[in-house]
């Protein structure tokens, strides 16, 4: 059996790995949890049994081999409880291998119920269990130990490395609210783990010496450690509710999980936002009633992503606690339906929206206008449009209605929405009749107005762009950052594959254009023009490259860092990497002597020599650096990896050395036990022997 021989050697390259096990049994709906407790035992006995004591290896390779070996275990294991927390819709978009790192731990509220009557052992039971919901209690209590244990392992610094703790954290953070409670109001005796729940033989001795030190990790520091610190840390759960992420990374959070399509990973932020309770308490209400808007936001995601029954579940939450839905959760809910594509779920809302009898606004007209077009009833939107003015000059001429609250002024915003669908449909003239409709109602373009028209009259070539500008200028609007982008993203592709006095001459085009939607140096619209040129690896542009630069010295500038950072990433992304003309235009700018070039230039350029293996190229470079305090700790540990693969000792402690003095220097980090200390670069150089103290 499969399980059964992973359980005994969780490392043989000839099996699959306990997270490639775990994934085939629940998309084949074959698991038995029984078979897979036994598997993630064998998982942990392993992670446990590898002594990191380098001096029982004869070899720096046979001691790497072995602590890879275990980090893929610990990965491994993490990726399957993730498996097992998420939804099984979630579980079913998932390929029949792999894909695992696009979505996230789904941990849903917890408890759903009081546990009051419960010791701690079978409250902290219920607690846990309810981490997997497609489970019930009794089949997954089995479960529940191996969770605890893999709650011990994973927040050992000395054995787990800090990415996976980190990867770990949605699940960890919400497992050490549920210990902390469950151990508040024990006296140390009644608090060690076998009182809490049955420790696997094989592992008792390392979980009970380690359940001390995690009891007060839990329970007696201000922050945990099963995340990141900094920006991204994980708070120990608050369990007065005060103490939140704050909103602005939540609406960060959100937007991620928008723009990646990831519903499990809104569902890990509304509890987030939410907590655990399902009644929140008083200081949780207040929070929560601040930030309506991101309860919006919610509606809309999920709404958008196809779960509207989890839009109406949030818009309860809303009620239950005192926040009355307004226009803007119509509103909300109206968007989120236009993306969905679901144009009856866009009209019930307006409809729903409209009975209520609250006083509308533009945003939700633009809304129901934008949902109409967008679902592919354009004519719908406009008349939507047309309806909108025709009920305002009633409510300007005096006339007395039922629906005096649908009343609002248009504005250029509807017009846009409706712009928009008009314009995917190619429908040039239909929109030049609804700007004319407009105008005669007094209502004036704006610079969406206009870059939503350049999108489609570019594609007729520079003249189509140049049109569009025009009109602009005679309204008296300046081109914005957009504006550029859609022009170069449009005609640069038409430059490829033309004759080179052709592209030359349209390369000049283009650079006119530029010069005239701005009032200012463009050096970004540059940098995305020879973005856009290097990025064809099909066609030589060195001319036109070359053209570009040639006209940013003769206008008077100096091409930016981001510019020279933009043409040696292209050239090093070439196969092979073209690091000798990163080395002529270092070269021929003279780029060493340039202090407005930044070390993320730099950066790029030592990656690209240790991509071809040449670490005298990187090395060199350092040599120029005044500091290598500005470089990312993962980027020397990869400087570091090539010159210990070279053999080149000596240098390698050099490199360790600086990095240690210059780092001490800023004092950016004195203790021994932070976490710069415990970046990888520092690991990995002490498993080598590497103290920055001179090799021998």
């Amino acid at each position: 059996m499969v399980s059964m021989a992973i359980a005994q050697d969780p490392s043989a390259r000839d099996l699959p790995s306990l997270t490639e096990y775990t994934q085939v049994s629940l998309k084949l709906k074959m698991m038995n949890l029984k078979d897979w407790v036994a598997t993630v035992r064998g998982v942990l006995e392993f992670v446990c049994s590898v002594d990191p004591s380098p001096d029982l290896y004869d070899s720096l390779e046979s001691y790497e081999l072995v602590l890879g070996r275990r980090t893929l275990a610990l990965e491994s294991l993490v990726d399957s409880w993730k498996l097992l927390t998420i939804p099984r819709e979630l579980l079913a978009t998932l390929p029949p291998l792999g894909g695992i790192e696009n979505v996230h731990f789904a941990v849903p509220t917890l408890p759903s119920k009081a546990r009051k009557k419960h010791d701690a052992r079978r409250h902290l039971h219920l607690a846990l269990s309810e981490f997997f919901p497609q489970q019930s209690p009794d089949a997954i209590a089995p479960v529940i130990p191996l969770l605890i244990a893999t709650f011990i392992v994973i927040n050992d610094t000395a054995i787990c490395p800090f990415r996976l703790r980190a990867a770990a954290a949605p699940l960890l953070a919400p497992m050490a609210s549920q210990l902390a409670r469950a151990t508040a109001r024990l006296e140390p005796d009644e608090a060690m783990l076998g009182n809490l729940t049955e420790v696997p033989v094989e592992l008792a001795d390392y979980l009970t010496r380690r359940w001390p030190e995690v009891l007060d990790q839990i329970t007696g520091t201000s922050r945990s450690t099963f995340g990141p610190s900094g920006d991204t840390h994980f708070n120990r759960m608050d369990l007065t509710g005060a103490d939140r992420k704050p909103v602005s990374v939540i609406n960060h959070d959100l937007q991620a999980a928008l723009h990646n399509k990831n519903v499990a990973a809104i569902e890990a932020i509304w509890y987030d936002f939410w907590g655990e309770q399902p009644q929140p308490d008083k200081a949780t209400c207040a929070f929560l009633k601040a930030n309506i808007p991101v309860f919006h936001q919610f509606i809309m995601m999920y709404t958008a992503r196809g779960f509207p029954q989890r839009s109406v579940q949030v818009w309860n939450a809303m009620t239950s606690i005192g926040i009355k839905p307004d226009v803007r959760t119509f509103t909300a809910m109206m968007d989120g339906f236009k993306r969905a594509k679901n144009l009856r779920g866009v009209q019930n809302t307006w409809d729903a929206l409209v009975a209520t009898g609250l006083q509308l606004d533009v945003s939700a007209w633009t809304a129901r206008v934008d949902g109409l077009t967008s679902c592919g009833k354009p004519g719908d939107g406009l008349r939507a449009l047309e309806e909108m003015a025709v009920r305002w000059e009633a409510a300007e001429a005096g006339r007395k209605s039922n629906a005096a609250h649908m009343a609002v002024k248009p504005s250029i915003e509807p017009v846009n929405a409706a712009l928009v669908g008009l314009l995917r449909l190619n429908g040039i003239d239909a929109a030049r009749k609804l700007l004319a409709w407009a105008q005669r109602r007094g209502i004036a373009p704006d610079m969406t107005t206009y870059n939503t028209l350049l999108r489609t009259l570019v594609r007729e070539g520079t003249e189509g762009a140049e049109a569009v500008i025009s009109m602009m200028r005679q309204q008296g609007l300046q081109p914005d950052d957009v504006t550029v982008t859609i022009i170069l993203d449009a005609l640069v592709p038409t430059i490829f594959n033309k004759e080179p006095e052709e592209k030359i001459a349209l390369v000049q085009r283009i650079i006119s254009i530029i010069v005239e939607t701005s009032t200012t140096k463009n050096q970004r619209a540059y940098a995305r023009l020879l973005f856009l040129l290097l990025r064809n690896k099909d066609s030589d542009e060195t001319r036109a490259v070359n053209h570009v630069m040639r006209h940013i010295y003769d206008s008077g500038q100096k091409p930016t860092a981001h510019i020279f950072t933009i043409m040696a990433q292209q050239y090093l992304s070439r196969d092979p990497p073209a690091v000798d003309l990163v080395q002529s235009m270092i070269e021929t700018h003279r780029l060493f002597d340039d202090p407005a070039i930044d070390f993320i230039f730099w950066e790029r350029v030592m990656d690209g020599y240790l991509s071809v293996e040449d670490v005298d190229g990187a090395l060199g470079v350092m040599s120029h650096m005044r500091t290598s305090t500005c470089f990312t700790l993962a980027f020397l540990e990869r400087l570091l990896k090539a010159l210990v693969m070279q053999r080149r000792m000596a240098e390698a402690d050099a490199l360790v050395k600086r990095v240690k003095d210059e780092r001490l220097a800023l004092g950016e980090d004195s203790d021994p036990e932070g976490r710069f200390w415990n970046h990888n670069f520092f690991i990995f150089a002490t498993e080598c022997g590497l103290h920055g103290t001179g090799h021998r």
